[in-house]
């Protein structure tokens, strides 16, 4: 009676071994660990890393901290994120409906705000935080023309400068800011403005 001779798979074999795999020792922390405390490696026949994820992590935090490699890598970024794949990795990546809704509640925390107003600041007008501060209270927190009450970083609140010099003159009042600014920052415009007034009382 003949008797069909099953094929025999390696693979069975292998699995086997890694099923009888439950713990393996770190080289680098000396440590016996689970098997789920190492990153998979498909090219080494136990099928795991050699190194556990916590050793893999320090060694990649402690070399990509060295001033040389952080500078490479910070090159190698603006690179890619200036090519055009780049460019729409990231397009896509905040158009994401999870990164718009933590973008959105981050931006509700006071800290944040702070921050981002005291970057436009410095962006837009040269100032510190505390120097906008400073004009507010040599004003007496009111508007520098018609002395109405101003309150910091409101929309009816402006830092008004001079758009040639870029010289900040003062904090006003939406009323006041747009009153200079339709009459072009003009003195002689003003002047006749005020005469005009004088003659029509």
């Amino acid at each position: 009676m003949s008797q069909e001779i099953e094929k025999f798979d390696p693979s069975t074999l292998m699995q086997g071994v890694k099923d009888r795999i439950k713990l393996k020792r770190c080289p680098k922390c000396n440590q016996e660990l689970d098997v789920s405390n190492f990153c998979k490696d498909g090219s080494r026949s136990s099928g795991i890393y050699h190194t556990c994820k916590t050793c893999v992590c320090k060694y990649h935090k402690t070399h990509n901290a060295r001033p040389e490699i952080r500078a490479k890598n910070i090159i190698k970024s603006k690179q890619y994120y200036q090519s055009p794949e780049g460019r729409e990795i990231k397009r896509s990546y905040h158009k994401r409906p999870e990164v718009l809704e933590a973008a959105r509640i981050r931006s509700r925390r006071p800290e944040i705000k702070l921050k981002a107003k005291s970057r436009l600041l410095k962006k837009f007008y040269g100032l510190t935080m505390e120097e906008y501060f400073e004009i507010l209270e040599k004003q007496n927190n009111s508007c520098a023309i018609c002395g109405i009450e101003v309150k910091p970083f409101v929309k009816t609140t402006h830092i008004d400068h001079c758009h040639k010099t870029n010289k900040i003159r003062g904090i006003l009042c939406h009323y006041c800011n747009t009153g200079i600014g339709s009459l072009k920052d003009s003195v002689a415009i003003l002047k006749k403005a005020i005469e005009y007034i004088e003659v029509n009382l």
